[in-house]
């Protein structure tokens, strides 16, 4: 009867795991993960680009983490 209940448990924390792993991935993939853009070199081109520039570089804050 102890290893029933103790093979219910290990099933049910794997499976928790498992929950709580699946839910932090699917947050980490819409998480923004700005880059700097070095060949827009000045503001008016990162503006126009639909960028953001700041402290003299162009950011981009929709940049793709698996490119």
């Amino acid at each position: 009867m102890q290893t029933s209940f103790l093979l219910i448990s290990l099933s049910a924390a794997t499976i928790l795991s498992w929950v709580i792993l699946q839910s932090w991935l699917a947050k980490a993939a819409y998480t923004v993960h700005p880059t700097g853009i070095p060949w827009l070199e000045t503001q008016a081109d990162c503006e126009k680009s639909g960028r953001v520039w700041q402290e003299g570089n162009c950011w981009d804050s929709e940049h793709d983490p698996t490119f």
